[in-house]
């Protein structure tokens, strides 16, 4: 399952507190600019599963750059039995190409 910019933009402006946004990209990527409150990079997911099971009653977003490693994600999490994931179509950079969102 996916969720398009403009349907994630809505829900972010609406603070619709059945979301959890998270980042997977690298710590340092995280660091120039975020829309996510949590970042927990692709390689440290299995190391943090208890902090995705946390969430299992909302809708978890996954996202990256390009949409490439959080569909990693969230192929992993499904395979944990985490099934309310979804990816952000295109990443991080068609969000705020879509949105007209300027993260500086």
């Amino acid at each position: 399952m996916d969720i398009s910019p403009e349907a994630l933009n809505k829900k972010i402006n609406l603070k619709d507190s059945e979301i959890v946004i998270i980042d997977v990209r690298e710590d340092w990527e995280y660091e120039e600019n975020h829309i996510a409150p949590f970042n927990i990079p692709l390689y440290s997911i299995p190391k943090r599963l208890n902090e995705f099971k946390q969430w299992k009653d909302k809708k978890i977003i996954v996202h990256c750059n390009s949409g490439k490693r959080s569909v990693q994600a969230q192929k992993f999490l499904r395979s944990q039995g985490i099934v309310n994931v979804y990816n952000l179509t295109g990443g991080l950079d068609n969000f705020y190409k879509v949105v007209k969102y300027n993260p500086s």
